[in-house]
């Protein structure tokens, strides 16, 4: 199934592109397209998705259409979505 990845900001610069079409597994989830994408761009893609124990940062902001996405979800991705990442912002 396929889905489109778009990278803004930090996430732009570190995947080389702005968006990209990414083939996953039927049932494909949130978790398993960030995993991918690391293990497809490595470095330094890796270390912006990845923690050192190779799990998906928490702090990661995903889009999937409109709505903000959580990991810990466990969301099943479908044929068609957009999934966007961000980089987390702060301040007040």
């Amino acid at each position: 199934m396929k889905v489109t990845v778009r990278f803004s900001a930090q996430a732009r610069a570190v995947a080389g592109a702005a968006e990209e079409s990414v083939d996953l597994p039927v049932a494909g989830t949130l978790r398993d397209l960030v995993i991918l994408l690391a293990d497809r761009h490595g470095e330094p893609l890796r270390g912006f998705l990845l923690g050192a124990d190779g799990a998906p940062h928490a702090s990661l902001l995903l889009i999937v259409g409109d709505e903000q996405a959580r990991l810990s979800d466990g969301r099943a991705l479908r044929a068609g979505d957009v999934v966007s990442i961000l980089t987390p912002i702060s301040g007040g």
